[in-house]
């Protein structure tokens, strides 16, 4: 996140707001301290929601998505339930 950061604003391609700061250098201060507080923000959004449980974030989750298909339904299985097992062993 933080090179596109960098190309998005600085680059002379693109927004070029180090050539329109009267100070390039403060203007890159300014944008670097910014990406980051942005990174730590979105880290912390990601990291919990008071809730304490463990949550993918969004790149795992769309990893596991295409990797293992769509969840499945919470619902009753369609075939019933399964059947009890003893000792390792099918009934």
């Amino acid at each position: 996140m933080f090179g596109y950061a960098w190309l998005a604003l600085l680059a002379p391609f693109t927004l070029d707001l180090a050539a329109h700061a009267a100070r390039p250098t403060a203007t890159g201060l300014v944008v670097a301290a910014t990406v980051w507080l942005a990174t730590v923000l979105l880290a912390r959004l990601l990291d919990g929601r008071g809730d304490g449980r463990d949550r993918p974030g969004p790149a795992e989750a769309v990893l596991r998505r295409l990797t293992y298909g769509p969840a499945p339904s919470s619902g009753p299985a369609k075939d019933g339930p399964l059947p009890a097992v003893r000792d390792g062993k099918g009934a």
